[in-house]
C-alpha cells in the first residue's frame, strides 16, 4: 500500500522569522548600551574639576567665584575653579580631588584656586596660598597624574606625583616628603622703572627630605643679587610638629574624608528635596465654587 504525504507549506516569511528576532536583539542591546553610556558620561563629567570639602575641626568659610560674601564651608561642600576658602583657629580642612589626590589645610589659612582640572587618570590643581599652611598628597592610585602648583608671594612651586608642604607666615618654605618638586624664587627687580616688577632670582629642586625655606633676609638679599643656598635637610623641628605628625597619619590611612561623588550626590539629593518641598509648598487647594440659593419671594400682605 502507498501512503502520499504531503509537506505541509511553510507560512510566508517563516524563513525571515529567526532573522529579524536576531535583529531586533541586537538593537535592543545597543540602544542599552548607548543609554548606559550617556549616563555614565553624564555622571562623569557632573564630577570633574571639583573639589570636596571635609570640615576636621573648628571652622572654615568659603567664597564662590563672582560672590562677594562668604559663607560658612560644611562637610560635603564643594568648591570650583576660582573659588576661595580659609580656616579659622584652631581648625583644619580636607579637601578631596575627584580620584583621591587631597590637600590639607592648617588653621588660618587661605587659599584660592586658580586652577582646577579633574576627570578620569588625571588631578591637577593650581593655588595661591595667601597664608598659612598646606599639605598636598598625590593619588595613591599609580595610574592617576597627580600635579600641584602652589603660588606664594615670592615662591612658584610645582609638583608631580609628589607629598609636599608648602607654608607662608614669617617664612615662606617648602618641604617635599615624597618624590620631588621644582620651586622658582621670585622678588621685585629694583633695577625696573618702577622697581616692583618680579623676577625670578633664583631656581632648585627640592628631592625626598628637603626643604627650602625663605626668610625676609634672604628675600632682601635675592633682590641685591647675591648668590644663597637654601636648600637643607628636612629639619627636626618640622618633624616633630603636632601638623606633620597628623598629616603622616592621614598618609598612611588613605581613606578620603569626602569623597567628590559622595558631595555631588549629597548636593543633588538635597536639591531634589528643596524642590518638592517648595512645590508642596506652593499647592493651592482649590474648593468648587458653593451655589447661593435665592431667597424665596415673600408674598405682599394686603
Amino acid at each position: 500500500m502507498y501512503h502520499t504525504y504531503y509537506q505541509k507549506p511553510r507560512p510566508k516569511g517563516g524563513y525571515f522569522l529567526p532573522f529579524l528576532s536576531l535583529i531586533i536583539v541586537g538593537l535592543i542591546v545597543v540602544l542599552v548600551f548607548q543609554i548606559v553610556t550617556y549616563y555614565q558620561a553624564k555622571r562623569s563629567q557632573a564630577l570633574e574639576n571639583k573639589v570636596a570639602v571635609k570640615v576636621i575641626s573648628g571652622t572654615a568659610d568659603m567664597k564662590i567665584w563672582g560672590v562677594e560674601q562668604w559663607v560658612r564651608a560644611f562637610d560635603g561642600s564643594i568648591l570650583n575653579e576660582g573659588d576661595i576658602i580659609k580656616t579659622g583657629p584652631a581648625s583644619r580642612v580636607i579637601l578631596s580631588l575627584q580620584n583621591g589626590s587631597v590637600i590639607r589645610l592648617d588653621s588660618e589659612t587661605e587659599i584660592d584656586f586658580a586652577q582646577l582640572k579633574t576627570k578620569d587618570g588625571k588631578d591637577e590643581a593650581s593655588v595661591n596660598l595667601k597664608q598659612g599652611e598646606i599639605w598636598l598628597k598625590r593619588s595613591d592610585n599609580e595610574g592617576i597624574r597627580s600635579s600641584f602648583s602652589v603660588l606664594t608671594e615670592n615662591l612658584e612651586v610645582k609638583s608631580i606625583g609628589s607629598v609636599l608642604n608648602v607654608s607662608k607666615a614669617n617664612e615662606q618654605a617648602v618641604r617635599v616628603l615624597n618624590g620631588k618638586v621644582t620651586a622658582v624664587i621670585k622678588v621685585k627687580d629694583l633695577q625696573s622703572e618702577n622697581g616692583v616688577e618680579m623676577r625670578a632670582a633664583d631656581s632648585a629642586e627640592i628631592v625626598f627630605g628637603q626643604e627650602l625655606v625663605l626668610g625676609k633676609q634672604g628675600i632682601a638679599d635675592l633682590e641685591n643679587r647675591k648668590t644663597l643656598d637654601f636648600l637643607a635637610l628636612l629639619s627636626d623641628d618640622f618633624r616633630d610638629t603636632e601638623w606633620y605628625k597628623w598629616n603622616r597619619k592621614e598618609d598612611a590611612a588613605g581613606v578620603p574624608a569626602v569623597t567628590v561623588a559622595d558631595a555631588v550626590g549629597n548636593q543633588s539629593q538635597t536639591a531634589l528635596s528643596e524642590i518638592i518641598e517648595s512645590e508642596a509648598n506652593e499647592v493651592v487647594i482649590e474648593t468648587p465654587p458653593q451655589e447661593v440659593s435665592a431667597a424665596p419671594e415673600i408674598p405682599e400682605i394686603l
